[in-house]
């Protein structure tokens, strides 16, 4: 029977040591090239990192300031009144224009401290306000109290955190 080859031979020249040393010498500039490569995309996104993580860390310390800013102003503010009324703590926020000056903040609240034995005082004073179902919150023994007595806005989920005591949480408190 005849053999038919599907394949040619392939025939290597008698002297393969100098193709050989071209591929390697190829290949080895390959490496070298890959390795400087990588080692610069590699720096410019560390220095890309680097810079992004500067600005987050500057527009964090400014959003701090500004945070620094409205409780500093806050308390000029109880200190330069005798008596702060719902009606003062109104006009006091809304002049601060938060929403547009620090969008995301929910709302600005002033926590008054109360020692255990003026706990049934303060909410009977709360209560004579207009608000007959105001207790400080969650009910329960403390060494002391505090509540959210004013917070603006006053609507929507705000609502929930009046009267609430933070102190009532370790994290809070601390």
């Amino acid at each position: 029977m005849n053999e038919t080859k599907f394949y040619p031979e392939v025939k290597f020249p008698r002297n393969i040591w100098p193709v050989l040393a071209i591929l390697a010498t190829g290949l080895i500039i390959t490496a070298v090239a890959s390795f400087y490569v990588k080692k610069d995309v590699e720096a410019y996104a560390m220095n890309e990192f680097d810079g992004s993580c500067n600005e987050i860390e500057l527009k964090i310390e400014a959003r701090l300031q500004a945070h620094a800013r409205i409780l500093r102003s806050e308390a000029a503010f109880f200190d330069a009144s005798e008596d702060v009324t719902r009606a003062a703590w109104y006009m006091f926020t809304r002049r601060q224009r938060v929403e547009q000056q620090l969008p995301g903040i929910e709302g600005i609240g002033f926590s008054l401290v109360i020692p255990p034995e003026r706990l049934a005082q303060h909410e009977q004073e709360i209560r004579s306000q207009g608000f007959p179902q105001y207790h400080v919150k969650p009910k329960g023994g403390r060494k002391i109290y505090t509540s959210i007595i004013y917070l603006e806005p006053f609507e929507g989920r705000n609502l929930r955190a009046f009267g609430y005591d933070m102190f009532s949480e370790p994290v809070s408190r601390d």
